[in-house]
């Protein structure tokens, strides 16, 4: 097919219109060195798996030097930089180790994480004041005394694991209505139970329940009385994280306890309890504080400052006393380490 002269200026002028319209949109195909440069490169990579380098010009004195489109990529953390940086199962890559970037990673190694395998131990050293009702032996003395308690434990990786408590009192309270009838505690306690640990990461509850072995004994008038009451015995204990940093918490805790006891009072008649009685006794534990964690390289250290308050509900006492329970009760400082 032949084309006219004025066919060919028309298909000219419409090639040249459509040029033109493309430049004043801002989207000319090929237009420019930069454009064709472009193409080819992601040609090239579609063809060779090729980081492509990028180029900067040579940087003018007194100018600020901008960094490459290369320079600017997200790079991934190394094994090394992220195997110190654990922290609540947060690495290198997540928003902040322990809550801020991750800095110097000596210490952060939280064991507090949920997903951890730890051994724990923790002492407890409380000051504790013996309550009983004035009708029953008179006004005792509001002295508190020293009582420690000592707990182990053992957490898998699934936060199943188990603990011991021992308990000990032994303490000789005055009665202020009568200077020759003293009044002496002991109490023997003994927990083994299983624990689960539930949380978030701003908070931590960990259950349990077990067996409970008690040795009491009260003393009145150098008249001793004893038992020994296996039970059982659940716990819960929760924690709140107030404030953290990458290398240290501080958090909010507390926790109630409930046990069920029976066994058979014997002795001599002491006018507080009578013998050959067998007896239920029901125990109220309760209490709440501040915690302050430390997170080193392999291991957690931390301070607890508590209030306690224990309850102990005896049917005999309520019968033969006219008290039907005997309360321990103040404040405490709980030392421990996690590893």
């Amino acid at each position: 097919m032949r084309f006219t002269a004025m066919q060919a200026r028309l298909a000219l002028m419409s090639m040249l219109l459509v040029f033109v319209s493309q430049v004043m949109a801002g989207e000319p195909e090929f237009f420019d060195v930069e454009s064709r440069f472009e193409r080819l490169e992601q040609k090239t990579l579609g063809r060779f798996p090729v980081q492509p380098t990028s180029f900067v010009p040579d940087e003018e004195p007194g100018t600020t030097r901008l960094p490459a489109p290369s320079e600017l990529a997200d790079s991934e953390p190394s094994e090394s930089d992220t195997s110190e940086c654990r922290c609540h199962n947060k690495d290198c890559s997540d928003t902040g180790c322990c809550g801020i970037d991750c800095g110097d990673k000596g210490c952060c190694d939280d064991k507090h994480g949920l997903l951890h395998g730890v051994y724990y131990t923790e002492a407890q050293f409380m000051l504790l004041r013996a309550h009983v009702m004035e009708n029953a032996v008179g006004k005792l003395s509001e002295r508190y005394e020293f009582s420690p308690r000592l707990v182990v434990g053992y957490e898998d990786s699934q936060t199943i694991g188990g603990r011991i408590r021992y308990w000990h009192y032994d303490q000789l309270t005055e009665n202020l209505a009568d200077q020759t009838l003293p009044i002496r505690f002991e109490m023997d306690v003994v927990d083994i139970e299983a624990t689960s640990r539930f949380g978030t990461d701003r908070s931590e509850l960990v259950v349990s329940g077990g067996f409970r072995w008690t040795d009491a004994r009260i003393t009145l008038a150098d008249a001793p009385m004893s038992a020994d009451m296996p039970g059982i015995t659940f716990a819960a204990d929760l924690r709140l994280i107030l404030c953290r940093e990458r290398c240290w918490e501080w958090a909010n805790v507390a926790g109630a306890r409930y046990s069920l006891l029976g066994g058979d009072w014997e002795g001599a008649a002491n006018g507080f309890l009578e013998p050959n009685h067998d007896d239920n006794v029901a125990v109220f534990e309760f209490y709440g504080g501040f915690e302050y964690i430390r997170h080193y390289k392999g291991y957690d250290a931390f301070a607890r400052i508590v209030f306690e308050v224990q309850n102990w509900q005896s049917d005999v006492a309520s019968q033969t006393a006219g008290a039907d329970s005997i309360n321990f009760m103040g404040p405490g400082v709980h030392l421990g380490l996690i590893f």
